[in-house]
């Protein structure tokens, strides 16, 4: 089980792992989403459900999945996105 940096850490680091795939050009908008990674942020609550870095590459790739499939970038922001589906 990770603590709270260390999960803060997977996700950063699993953002910034970024592939030649349509999907993964929807890190670089998530990091910007996340900015500072303050352990304090409320945008990073979901965090506290997920408990191996496993899980957390696992949000990630169905987060951008899923962003593929149904974000519309002329409707809605990346946050109003992870928010709903995250």
């Amino acid at each position: 089980m990770l603590t709270c940096d260390e999960k803060i850490r997977a996700l950063k680091n699993c953002l910034e792992d970024i592939g030649s795939s349509y999907a993964d050009s929807f890190k670089t908008d998530m990091l910007f989403y996340f900015n500072d990674f303050d352990p304090a942020d409320p945008k990073l609550n979901f965090l506290q459900e997920l408990e191996f870095e496993s899980e957390i590459t696992g949000w990630v790739n169905r987060i951008t999945s899923l962003m593929v499939m149904k974000y519309e970038k002329e409707e809605e922001t990346v946050g109003d996105f992870v928010w709903e589906y995250g």
